[in-house]
């Protein structure tokens, strides 16, 4: 270790008050302090927690000093596993389902070749995998990537109808009939587009089986091999609906839904007859509904995040009138050197790295710390030099004397 010249004579009233000190008893004595109810609370419910090895030291100011760190650490890891819990867990937990419900925007960027995601009826499904094989029984239009790129990340809705009288049974009896598409644009590839019972071409396909959908397509999506969520509190859409109606006037039969679509959207199902009004449930539930309304913006969901971001700005609000970087620097310092033990166990050990200026200092940060223990400002010797990991020079001091405050004496 390198003394300064103006460090030499500390050095040697160091080196008197330690003998003196030594000299003495070893015995360690505490200024009665007058504790708050808390800290009383918080030291008897954590004596139980400090190893047995710190309280079966003999000198009672070490032990309590290692009991007091241990302590310490234990609250910082409490704070820390409290914030990564509030982050990344607690968010969850108000809203469990903010992950698996994605917009149709938050769908259409799940479309690549390694990122393959459609939506049918308020479901995405993972396809990655299943896109990449032959599923096609029809020799004449076999599947190919090509087809299926065209399709990712796309809301497939338009490409499944179901069979009227599969999902509106006891309304429509007529298997022929089927619902028009109001919106033709949604439909990316026609001859992607399921045709169903009477209506496909090739009758020899599995396609015209009238229970293909819920018999092939329903069974499939549901393997181990897709992953299913819920697309964006219940939205349907019965643009098909009237449509149809109106591209067929005069044809009672597409109205299976008459009057009682109005009455439902106006929360007069009570009106309805229990099996008239469950009929008519099922029905919408199958054919017209498209996904939950977007739940990612409500207060349940965003709570977490707001509650995060009042406490990060009241933080900067802590810091107005702050005193400046150098007179928090001697607050810390002082503090540790009036801590309540004896000042012969105690050493002051301050590392000062950089020469820089700024961030509010108008010294180097050695030079503050060294204006803070009292050196004189005309002592500035030449620093030495040292090498440093792969031949890099630095310049160093090594500075060691007595720091005083408030009637403590510090090395």
């Amino acid at each position: 270790m390198l003394n300064t010249p103006g460090y030499q004579a500390h050095g040697n009233q160091a080196e008197t008050l330690l003998a003196t000190s030594l000299a003495k008893t070893d015995s360690t004595s505490f200024a009665p302090t007058s504790r708050r109810s808390t800290s009383t609370l918080l030291s008897c419910a954590t004596h139980s927690m400090v190893p047995l090895r710190f309280r079966r030291m003999n000198r009672p100011g070490v032990r309590q000093a290692w009991q007091e760190k241990f302590i310490i650490c234990m609250l910082i890891f409490g704070a820390c596993a409290g914030a990564i819990f509030y982050i990344i867990i607690f968010g969850k937990l108000l809203c469990p389902q903010f992950d698996k419900a994605w917009n149709p925007n938050e769908l259409a960027g799940h479309a690549a070749e390694n990122d393959y995601w459609i939506a049918v009826r308020g479901n995405v499904y993972y396809m990655t995998k299943f896109r990449k094989g032959s599923h096609s029984d029809i020799p004449s239009a076999p599947s190919s990537q090509d087809v299926m790129t065209e399709l990712w990340g796309q809301d497939l809705r338009e490409h499944f109808p179901i069979p009227l009288t599969l999902g509106c049974p006891g309304l429509v009896p007529d298997p022929t009939m089927a619902l028009g598409a109001a919106n033709s644009s949604n439909i990316a590839v026609p001859t992607a587009m399921y045709a169903f019972g009477a209506l496909p071409s090739v009758t020899t396909s599995k396609l015209a089986a009238q229970d293909w959908y819920t018999a092939q397509f329903l069974p499939t999506m549901e393997l181990e091999c897709f992953y299913k969520g819920t697309l964006d509190e219940n939205v349907y859409d019965l643009s098909d609906y009237f449509y149809t109606i109106d591209q067929n006037p005069n044809q009672s039969k597409f109205e299976f839904l008459s009057s009682t679509v109005t009455d439902l959207f106006k929360h007069a199902l009570a009106k309805m007859s229990p099996d008239d009004g469950a009929k008519l449930y099922q029905c919408m539930k199958n054919l017209f509904y498209v996904g939950k309304t977007d739940f990612h913006k409500t207060a349940k969901c965003q709570f977490s995040g707001i509650l995060l971001l009042c406490l990060l700005g009241c933080y900067p609000g802590q810091l107005t009138g702050e005193l400046s970087p150098e007179a928090m620097d001697k607050r810390r310092i002082g503090s540790l050197a009036a801590l309540k033990y004896d000042d012969k166990r105690k050493l002051l050990f301050l590392i000062c790295d950089g020469n820089i200026i700024g961030s509010g200092n108008d010294r180097p940060i050695p030079r503050i710390a060294l204006d803070i223990l009292g050196v004189d400002p005309a002592l500035d010797p030449e620093p030495p030099r040292f090498k440093n990991g792969k031949g890099q020079l630095n310049y160093g001091r090594v500075c060691s004397g007595l720091y005083e405050f408030e009637g403590h004496v510090v090395p």
